[in-house]
Parts: structure tokens; C-alpha cells; sequence
């Protein structure tokens, strides 16, 4: 299926020539409520997991205090993920719930967003 990340599929009326693409952030916030299960790249991936509030760091040496889903409480953040997520408690259980009822029973677990809302990194070449 097409990817409508750029947001120009089916506009009404047509865009303007001066129109500018959102930031990605953007487009990941829509893309979640708008029911999109897969990212598109690890940089994105990465990008919302700081909004989210959700532990990347994935290396042996985390030594970052998380949730059993993988969020960060605000005194463990790091400074990157400080200025972007604005969740004191873990957004997770929302998106979860939002998607189960969306999918209507239908598994998504091996998704990208459903990975993510159960706590999985997704490697690099995964994507």
C-alpha cells in the first residue's frame, strides 16, 4: 500500500506551491491516530521512541530505570528526551488500548507500533 506520509495524497483544495512538509515528529504523532502500524525508518523509529518517553538505549550498559513496557520516568531521561517527551506517566497503555480497538480483535503484535506498545526494540535492519 502507498505510504501517505507526505501528506499530499487526495488534498482539497490542491496545496499551495509554498507549502512546506511537517516536521517528522509530526508525521509519526498523526501517522499513530490515524491507525498506521509500521515506521519507516530507524530514524523515525528512534525519533518517536524519545517522544514517547521509551528507552532506546539498548547496548549492555543501560543502566536507565524503566517501566515493564520500556518508559522512562522524568528523573531518568536523558537530555534529548527531556525536550521532546512531555508524558510524566507512560502513554503506552493509551496507544494500546486505541489500537487493539481499532484492529477489532486482529493481532498486530509483529508490527512496528505493536512491538513498540509491548516494550520490543526494533533492530536497524528490521526496517
Amino acid at each position: 500500500m502507498r505510504s501517505f506520509d507526505d501528506l499530499k495524497f487526495y488534498t482539497i483544495p490542491s496545496l499551495p506551491t509554498t507549502w512546506t512538509y511537517p516536521e517528522r515528529l509530526t508525521v509519526s504523532q498523526l501517522n499513530i491516530f490515524s491507525g498506521q502500524l509500521y515506521i519507516n525508518d530507524f530514524e523515525t523509529y528512534l525519533e518517536l521512541c524519545n517522544f514517547l518517553g521509551i528507552n532506546i538505549s539498548h547496548d549492555g550498559r543501560n543502566e536507565v530505570e524503566t517501566q515493564s513496557d520500556g518508559f522512562v520516568l522524568p528523573k531518568g531521561r536523558t537530555v534529548e528526551m527531556r525536550l521532546v517527551c512531555p508524558f510524566d506517566i507512560s502513554p503506552l497503555p493509551f496507544i494500546r488500548q486505541l489500537t487493539s480497538l481499532r484492529r477489532k480483535g486482529t493481532s498486530y503484535t509483529s508490527t512496528h507500533l505493536g512491538r513498540i506498545v509491548n516494550g520490543a526494540f526494533i533492530q536497524p535492519e528490521e526496517f
